[in-house]
């Protein structure tokens, strides 16, 4: 089953955008979406789901905004899981590699065997 991870923009920043991550797994689960796991108060949430990322998109876009009156920008990510079960994908792993294709340059750093480095 494909793994998503859900970067959700403007969420638990400088007061606004206010979702604790508990509302966030249920309404994530409320969706049909499983093995769902966030992290920390940063509005990343990491589940599977067997629908396309374009479905998964709308249906995730959806639930936020009945929830907190507008949809935040979600930025999503997807990928097969290993067959073997072996590979775990964890969310800060995928936040290194997501802000190194969206954060401007000379902003985004990435963590490599424990050092910080600009990417």
């Amino acid at each position: 089953m494909p793994v998503h991870i859900a970067l959700l923009r403007a969420v638990n920043v400088g007061g606004t955008g206010t979702l604790p991550m508990a509302e966030l797994k249920v309404l994530c689960e409320g969706i049909g979406f499983t093995d769902v796991k966030t992290y920390i108060q940063s509005g990343n949430v990491l589940f599977r789901s067997d629908e396309n990322e374009a479905t998964v998109r709308v249906r995730l876009e959806e639930a936020l905004a009945r929830k907190m009156g507008k949809s935040p920008g979600v930025i999503l990510r997807s990928r097969q899981a290993p067959a073997s079960g072996g590979q775990t994908l964890t969310l800060p792993a995928c936040q290194a590699e997501l802000s190194a294709r969206h954060l401007p340059a000379g902003t985004r750093t990435r963590r490599c065997s424990g050092q910080a480095r600009s990417a």
